[in-house]
């Protein structure tokens, strides 16, 4: 039976803790973040301006942008200091302007219609307090045409293979990580409520593309 979601909140990270948690994601979390990438291109072209929602420190869209140079990204974010630690980022691997930020709510986004040629999320879903207004903006912001990929864990993932995970991170990034961890997944959603949400959005067409961890979002249509 899988256990009742614990919502986790947005995720904003005190500053005196940034410096730490850039590092460690950036030894974490990379090769997940290039996975993330691959995954989307593989469905659709990402190329044009593409917005990435939730994007922390920015290092999915430092990804995207590194592995694709036909697109410019713009990173949105509720935390003002996770996205200044991330124009650091940015600045160290030369990809101003490439890469760029926005610090707002999800759920208003400072941007007109049909602006995106498509949207990116990894790790973000969760965290969102009203998921059906997030996906509405999501979907006013992108073009007719342009792609959706919007990926996070899930609740209902195996528990041995999730604490063994858990012991891997504890190993090489500390308890408070590990911890964190448990959180995300324990505030995630299944696939099923994941259909819900979206029976409510202006998304009328969406694939589920979910794996044995994660959940994942695809639409190419508005």
């Amino acid at each position: 039976m899988v256990q009742e979601r614990i919502p986790e909140g947005e995720a904003i990270v005190d500053s005196d803790q940034i410096e730490e948690y850039l590092q460690l994601s950036e030894k974490l979390m990379g090769y997940v973040y290039r996975d993330v990438v691959d995954q989307a291109t593989k469905l659709a072209s990402l190329q044009g301006r593409v917005l990435d929602v939730g994007t922390g420190f920015g290092l999915l869209a430092i990804t995207l942008a590194q592995r694709n140079p036909t697109v410019e990204v713009i990173g949105l974010d509720i935390s003002s200091a996770m996205i200044e630690a991330g124009k650091r980022v940015v600045g160290r691997k030369g990809l101003v302007p490439r890469v760029s930020f926005e610090t707002a709510d999800a759920r208003v986004m400072p941007f007109p219609d049909d602006y995106f040629d498509g949207v990116i999320s990894y790790g973000s879903l969760h965290h969102w307090s009203e998921p059906e207004v997030v996906f509405n903006e999501i979907n006013r912001v992108r073009r007719p045409g342009g792609m959706i990929y919007v990926a996070d864990l899930r609740r209902d993932q195996p528990r041995i293979p999730l604490w063994f995970l858990y012991a891997m991170v504890r190993l090489r990034a500390g308890k408070r990580m590990a911890d964190e961890m448990v959180n995300s997944v324990n505030s995630a959603y299944t696939p099923s409520e994941i259909g819900a949400i979206l029976g409510k959005t202006t998304i009328t067409h969406w694939q589920p593309k979910h794996n044995f961890y994660g959940i994942n979002i695809f639409s190419s249509e508005k």
